[in-house]
């Protein structure tokens, strides 16, 4: 049986939390063979660093973002397969790209920074990897380009066109040429840009006929951004006439001339279009320029003949290209102020999602108007339909994609104007829809207006959130500068505490209902407001408050079962306040929950390295096995950080404590109803000392490696540890 030495509970928090600048090392199996097999551990730290500013991007988090994805580049060239992580952030096309979704948003130093990096491992790419080579470093160009940084882009492309020469495949070679033309095309480099079209144009020639097409497509509206239009035409002229293809190289002409503000030239190669959609297409995009170019009777002509497309019955290829039509008809009317035109053609859209998506459009068109009347009768329209559907069970997404835009558009009062008919969705506004809205309204100095909105809300019934609400306000006073207001209002808060407690109490005498809400307010409110103290900065308020925690009657109870939102510790886990999680987690009262929560924070101290935090819980865990995982997670955090002095002290103090580890050296579970499953144990004695053994090799002692191995006393598990000892000091 291979032997698999994972610390299964803490050194996977590094990951699981969210918080680590590094994720922890894993020890992957060996089998005893002549043969070391790669050591993953790389690939693992660097996967779980790259898939953390993955989520990171998607939730729009763009400080962990960088920071993680850098790290994790650090890693990436000595990984087995870079060209996954090339692929990731340069290829994969979701709505642009990863690297691209980053440019929109990131500073340009560190987007240049991580385009550096990405540009040295794409040029580490072996040659079987030649295709993926050439796309990343035409994609690196591309994302310079975007950065004014026209020097460091003609080098990406001329590394594109270097890695073209191991490109196998006439079609490869053909799109990979198109690649590079592109790259060239966005550039002041016409000279250049039309060679590179030259030979993909002779490669394309060299292609199956029935794969011509599509490329044949590309290379014409690659002519016509290089305004090269008498090619463009000669390549479509090669395409079926009444073909989309044919309409689609007009249509890149067309866009290409109004680019270039040659709008009647742009008019005549409309008119050559006979496929509806992309002729509807370029009339909404001609439209938008003539009203620029103040000839709004032309405009609306277009327009016109644009949206007489879209009306007609079967013109349009099917249903959801019209309706797809009619949203991109929308965002041109709204575009340039015609957003009465854009409110009719949306309204009498049939196709949900795109209705949702046009109002949206119309909605901020209307803010940014200074209209919120007409906002307000949109949403509440909106709000009307999702009440209307008949399907119940989709209601509540609905709800969520609306409470968003509402709140984009900063339409607050809007949310207490209807919350009576809010509240007949599903669930209506939950305490962590409320309390995101109300972080959002208190965002860039208005923290007073959300503070007086908040106090209009209807939710005397709802105590804890009240609290919630006023600490969210009061660290968005504090982010915008206002400390000492946030303070005083976390105070006054702080007093209200046992009349909140008390009307509770009352209220439950009365109505009945949750006989836990007085002690909630204790449990959780109090908790809630030391997490504010503590990301202000006070330290000891927040000390205070957390002791009155700990003392609790829910604490003392133990009756922490909630998640995220109802449960103190993981408040501050979350949030990464290291020092108040401790102080939870110190006061748990079950044994087993506190050895768990201690791990927990073990891995954040490790993550921020704090060393002295993360050594001062070893004595509080209550086993030798707890005990030598963390001071081996201590000792593989030292090597990370390339501090091998300070690890090797941890390294023999965990070995010196293993091996007061109780029980077998190595021991099973048995699983199913028969116990027919057997697996290993991951945190015995044999595991941890095998461990131990291999960090050792990794730190180049190889000595001390081989020692610590040959004290297992089982000789299968001694065996296969010497065996990993070897690989880990050849390796």
């Amino acid at each position: 049986m291979i032997r698999f030495t994972r610390f299964s509970v803490l050194l996977t928090l590094l990951t699981v939390t969210g918080l680590q600048s590094y994720p922890a090392i894993e020890l992957p199996a060996v089998a005893q063979t002549s043969i070391c097999a790669p050591d993953q551990t790389l690939d693992t730290d660097e996967y779980a660093l790259r898939d953390q500013a993955r989520v990171a991007l998607d939730n729009g988090d763009l400080a962990t973002t960088v920071r993680t994805l850098r790290e994790a580049l650090l890693i990436t060239p000595r990984t087995q397969y870079p060209h996954n992580t090339v692929e990731q952030w340069l290829l994969e096309d979701n709505n642009g790209t990863r690297i691209e979704q980053l440019l929109k948003f990131s500073d340009k130093k560190q987007t240049t920074q991580i385009l550096d990096q990405l540009y040295q491992i794409t040029q580490r790419l072996k040659p079987n990897h030649s295709s993926i080579k050439t796309r990343a470093f035409a994609a690196i160009a591309k994302s310079y380009i975007v950065l004014n940084q026209f020097p460091s882009a003609i080098n990406a492309l001329n590394q594109a066109r270097d890695a073209m020469r191991f490109v196998q495949g006439t079609t490869e070679k053909a799109d990979r040429l198109l690649d590079i033309a592109a790259g060239y095309a966005a550039l002041p480099q016409p000279q250049i840009a039309q060679t590179s079209l030259t030979q993909a144009e002779k490669a394309i020639q060299q292609i199956q006929q029935s794969d011509r097409t599509v490329r044949l497509v590309r290379l014409a509206a690659l002519h016509a951004e290089d305004e090269n239009f008498t090619k463009a035409r000669a390549i479509a002229a090669k395409l079926p006439k009444n073909s989309e293809s044919h309409a689609i190289v007009f249509r890149a002409i067309a866009e290409n001339y109004i680019r270039i503000k040659q709008l009647g030239n742009a008019d005549q190669a409309i008119q050559t279009i006979t496929h509806p959609m992309q002729k509807a297409i370029a009339l909404g995009k001609v439209a938008v320029a003539y009203e620029r170019a103040q000839q709004p009777g032309i405009a609306t002509k277009r327009f016109d003949q644009a949206m007489a497309i879209a009306a007609t019955p079967n013109l349009v290829s099917d249903f959801y290209t019209s309706e797809m039509l009619r949203r991109d008809l929308v965002v041109n009317l709204v575009e340039v102020g015609r957003r009465d035109a854009a409110r009719r053609l949306a309204i009498n859209s049939e196709m949900p999602s795109f209705k949702k998506e046009a109002y949206k459009v119309i909605l901020l068109a209307d803010v940014r108007a200074n209209e919120p009347v007409k906002a307000k009768k949109l949403l509440s329209q909106q709000l009307t339909e999702i009440l209307n559907q008949q399907d119940s069970s989709w209601h509540r997404f609905e709800l969520v994609n609306l409470i968003n835009t509402a709140t984009e558009a900063e339409q607050f009062d809007w949310f207490i104007q209807e919350w009576n008919r809010i509240s007949k969705v599903d669930f209506g506004l939950t305490d962590q829809d409320v309390e995101r809205i109300t972080t959002s309204h208190a965002q860039k100095g208005r923290h007073l207006q959300a503070l007086q909105w908040a106090e209009k809300l209807p939710i005397v019934n709802r105590p804890v959130l009240q609290i919630r609400l006023k600490s969210a306000i009061a660290l968005a006073a504090h982010q915008s500068g206002q400390t000492a207001w946030a303070k005083n209002l976390l105070q006054t808060t702080e007093q209200q505490i046992s009349a909140l407690m008390k009307a509770s109490r009352d209220r439950l005498q009365r109505e009945g209902g949750d006989t836990n809400e007085p002690d909630d307010i204790e449990y959780i409110g109090v908790a809630v407001l030391a997490l504010s103290y503590a990301q202000i900065g006070d330290t000891g308020t927040t000390q205070r408050l957390l002791d009155r925690v700990v003392k609790s009657k829910m604490n003392q109870n133990d009756m922490q079962l909630g998640g995220r939102i109802d449960n103190p510790f993981e408040l501050f886990r979350e949030a990464n306040q290291i020092d108040g999680a401790f102080q939870l987690a110190n006061g748990s009262v079950l044994p087993e929950k506190r050895f768990q929560r201690l791990q927990t924070v073990a891995g954040m101290a490790l993550a921020q390295n704090r060393f002295d935090m993360a050594t001062s819980i070893v004595p509080r865990l209550n086993s030798a096995s707890g005990q030598t995982q963390l001071l081996l997670a201590i000792a593989q955090r030292y090597t990370q950080l390339k501090q091998t002095d300070k690890a090797l002290p941890f390294l023999a103090q965990a070995f010196k404590v293993a091996q007061t580890i109780p029980g077998e050296e190595s021991q099973f579970d048995r699983l199913g109803a028969e116990g027919g499953t057997v697996i290993e144990m991951e945190n015995d004695r044999g595991s941890l000392i095998e461990a131990i053994a291999v960090q050792y090799a990794r730190l180049k002692q190889p000595a001390q490696a081989l020692k610590v191995a040959n004290t297992l006393k089982e000789k299968k598990t001694r065996d296969q540890a010497l065996e990993k000892v070897r690989c880990a000091i050849s390796s």
